[in-house]
């Protein structure tokens, strides 16, 4: 029951947005092996003037060319238990996804990967622990 919250500036497009969102599913689907129904996601848009990198706006990470890079940030919850590698997996391929849709550096992309506990998780009002 992953779910996944992207922080981005305002200002990528309508096909960027759906993009990400169907990339990043797939991407929680194949390193998790669960079934697409239970992959949630959503973009949050921030006002570009409310969002700051090492005390930097934006505007004043332009790169040599004048565009200014997306600085996403991720936070990543999913029940405990999956194995090791199959979390490095999903790590590595949704920083991959986000960097590649919105055209920034790998580095600018970074994120919180939580592990929730079945008895903090529910499903229809029920603990997965008590499932």
């Amino acid at each position: 029951m992953p779910f996944l919250t992207v922080y981005v500036q305002e200002g990528i497009s309508r096909d960027q947005k759906l993009t990400l969102l169907k990339r990043l599913t797939a991407v929680t689907q194949e390193a998790l092996d669960v079934r697409p129904e239970v992959v949630r996601v959503v973009i949050e848009e921030a006002p570009r003037d409310n969002w700051a990198w090492a005390g930097l706006t934006r505007e004043e990470l332009k790169r040599p060319d004048g565009t200014v890079p997306q600085i996403p940030f991720l936070i990543v919850r999913f029940v405990e238990g999956f194995p090791e590698e199959r979390k490095v997996n999903l790590i590595s391929g949704l920083c991959r996804t986000a960097a590649e849709v919105l055209d920034t550096e790998l580095s600018l992309v970074k994120g919180i990967f939580e592990e929730v506990p079945r008895s903090a998780w529910a499903n229809g009002g029920v603990r997965l622990s008590d499932l």
